[in-house]
């Protein structure tokens, strides 16, 4: 993959498609949506993520909901698994989400690189494809 200048989704400075941090505020790159996945885990998760938005949503809402309440630090787990709680025996409105427990990772990055601020609240391992790169 070519690396080229991108617009940071953060504060519009100058970010790398390769997923180098933003020259002007550091922001994470890590899930840009306008370069090809380097990993299946990552491709099957952006797949996923653009079949169901709502997913994003209630994984949003529910980290804030944490922050709001005074945690500083939480378990990425936790909220997909209030996620599932919610969508299935909560609301039981037709079938709960299935959310591959792979997708964890990218959903705790994601928020961390949409929500800057909040970078390390959820504390993350190196990814396969973060280690070859």
């Amino acid at each position: 993959m070519t690396r080229r200048p991108v617009t940071c989704h953060e504060c519009n400075g100058t970010g790398w498609s390769d997923g180098a941090p933003c020259t002007t505020c550091s922001g994470q790159q890590v899930l840009r949506f306008d370069a090809p996945p380097q990993s299946d885990g990552k491709a099957k998760w952006l797949e996923y993520h653009r079949a169901h938005p709502e997913v994003w949503t209630l994984f949003e809402r529910f980290t804030m909901e944490a922050i709001q309440k005074g945690h500083t630090r939480l378990s990425p787990w936790l909220i997909i698994n209030r996620i599932r709680w919610e969508t299935d025996v909560v609301t039981r409105r037709g079938e709960p989400f299935k959310i591959a427990n792979g997708h964890i990772a990218y959903y705790s990055r994601h928020f961390m690189a949409v929500h800057p601020r909040y970078k390390g609240f959820f504390r993350t391992r190196e990814t396969a494809e973060e280690k070859t790169a």
